[in-house]
């Protein structure tokens, strides 16, 4: 609400391979116009894809070291740098994580992230809506080590069990892109064309709505997942 006093600089990291990233890029625009004229720099670094998570990461977080920068904020579930993190903390830079928390040994000075768990719950909620009169679930998960994956898929798998005529046939691991999410959807509808559901838990609902379609189950498989987009919102439709 004020201009600050002394100027400060702060690097926001934000990965852009699917499209919930560009949602996050377009806020990340608008604080940066928001701050112009008021003493504040960002730096906004995109990662646009696992192909060069590590180099851009760890290329970025020296940068606010040796450049003296004031803050750094970034999604919890990049550790490729938690040594670097560590190494700006103890120079007297704020590290803000969000999206998830990052690693427990990063002493961050706050995060900021939705709950979770109530994200899992709430797909359960509407399976089990669906699936009033009973039905089989299809679960594609992705990295357990990524907060985000693994509390929507316990949360999601714990309300399912409580219901005795939904059945989980088949939890399977996906590597975080959209062509793997594909494949795995296609191999998986080919093994079990009897599926009502799949419940999509990584980012890449779309690879998965296009499996179904490409298997010729449109109106026959649903699908669960998150990260909406325009394309999502036509296969909704359809």
């Amino acid at each position: 609400k004020k201009d600050l006093p002394k100027s400060v600089k702060i690097i926001v990291l934000s990965m852009l391979d699917i499209p919930f990233w560009y949602g996050v890029r377009n806020v990340i625009h608008y604080a940066i116009t928001e701050l112009t004229g008021r003493n504040v720099k960002v730096q906004y670094i995109p990662i646009m894809g696992l192909h060069e998570l590590r180099d851009v990461l760890r290329t970025a977080v020296q940068r606010a070291i040796d450049e003296q920068f004031d803050g750094i904020t970034f999604p919890g579930f990049l550790s490729d740098a938690n040594d670097l993190f560590k190494t700006a903390i103890a120079r007297g830079i704020k590290v803000i994580s969000y999206n998830c928390d990052c690693d427990p040994s990063i002493k961050r000075h706050a995060v900021c992230k939705p709950d979770i768990n109530d994200l899992g719950y709430t797909a359960a909620v509407m399976c089990c809506n669906y699936l009033d009169k009973g039905g089989k679930v299809l679960i594609l998960n992705g990295n357990p080590e990524v907060e985000t994956n693994r509390l929507k898929h316990e949360m999601f798998i714990n309300q399912i069990r409580k219901r005795k005529n939904i059945s989980i046939i088949d939890d399977i691991m996906c590597d975080d892109t959209a062509e793997a999410v594909h494949e795995k959807a296609l191999q998986a509808i080919r093994q079990y064309p009897d599926v009502d559901i799949i419940y999509v838990v990584l980012g890449y609902p779309l690879a998965a709505a296009q499996a179904i379609e490409e298997s010729r189950m449109t109106g026959k498989i649903s699908m669960i997942g998150f990260d909406h987009s325009q394309e999502i919102f036509q296969y909704i439709k359809k």
